[in-house]
């Protein structure tokens, strides 16, 4: 089967709303693997940074000292976080029997930068992809407690993508207006933005213009000491990031007992999980200090994408900034 014709029955979300010479794009930069049942694909503390999936056959995950979390079958990545942040592997994966896969080398983003729409929907179902494992991952701590080694052997598993995880078919923008907290200067807010934008190692190498347009599609917002900013459960999608101030991250309620709550300081996000997948939100946010926020819903990246040329740009840079942050 042509490798266009295998990422689109793979991947129907991923390739939604592309021309299908954009596919065929994508589809050139891949290349074809064929692994014997042994073969590595990728071994623990080499280096790595080509996103692959599975065509047909299956791989096993595992880490030192041989220790094996699971298997990924068709349809699945490997790769995914060396992908986004190159470096050692952080497990050996092989194949166990006869197993097809594609690859995509780390090049192929700088082939790929005439055609945002392609990288934006590539990045979208790589964070879509990670929200869901993490959000799987919680849960599995939150069901087998917060000690012992099944515990642990699990949430790391779910972190390697195993067991499956299915991409949303849908990406439902959220009807809720966003609260108006304090006042807020929006002239200065959106100059911060782009001063803090810039400090962003993904905005590097843009031109000020498109932090510039990326400011202009914000919304601002002031807590005052102890607000709180979002609940955990709330249906809200936004993504945040904090221009100003400090906030406390509280584990969710199923959690209590794996630790106390995290601080996020100026220049973090919060919200990514929701932003990408619409999914309730995992923990309750309240403002350590008075903090200055700026915020971004998920419509705004689909209307940057379909405007193209410099919205185009300026998509797939802040996609690929949130899909690196959910994989840290």
């Amino acid at each position: 089967m042509p490798a266009s014709a295998t990422i689109q029955e793979l991947f129907p979300t991923l390739v939604l709303g592309l021309r299908e010479s954009e596919v065929d794009v994508l589809a050139e930069l891949a290349t074809p693997l064929r692994l014997r049942p042994g073969d590595r694909l990728f071994e623990h503390g080499e280096p790595a940074g080509d996103l692959a999936v599975v065509v047909e056959g299956a791989l096993e995950v595992a880490v030192p000292p041989d220790v094996v979390l699971g298997h990924k079958a068709r349809g699945e990545w490997a790769g995914d976080l060396a992908f986004l942040h190159p470096g050692p592997a952080n497990a050996t994966v092989r194949a166990t029997a006869t197993t097809e896969v594609l690859t995509l080398p780390q090049s192929a983003l700088d082939a790929l930068a005439p055609y945002p729409r392609v990288v934006g929907r590539l990045w979208t179902a790589l964070a879509r992809n990670l929200a869901s494992r993490l959000r799987s991952c919680m849960s599995q701590c939150a069901c087998a407690g917060p000690t012992g080694p099944e515990a642990l052997r699990g949430a790391l598993a779910t972190l390697h993508g195993i067991p499956p995880v299915h991409e949303p078919t849908t990406w439902v923008p959220s009807m809720h207006p966003a609260p108006v907290q304090g006042e807020v200067d929006v002239r200065a807010a959106r100059e911060l933005l782009v001063k803090r934008l810039a400090e962003v190692e993904v905005f590097g190498p843009l031109d000020r213009k498109f932090l510039t347009l990326l400011a202009r599609a914000a919304v601002f917002s002031a807590y005052a000491q102890g607000e709180t900013i979002m609940h955990e459960g709330d249906d809200r999608d936004r993504l945040y990031l904090i221009l100003d101030g400090r906030v406390d991250v509280a584990l969710p309620r199923r959690l209590a007992g794996c630790g106390s709550s995290q601080e996020l300081q100026t220049g973090e996000m919060l919200g990514q999980l929701s932003f990408v997948d619409g999914g309730p939100r995992p923990s309750t946010c309240t403002a350590a200090e008075p903090t200055l926020l700026a915020a971004w819903y998920p419509a705004m990246i689909e209307e940057f994408l379909r405007l193209g040329a410099d919205g185009g740009v300026a998509a797939v840079h802040f996609l690929h900034w949130v899909t690196r942050q959910i994989a840290r």
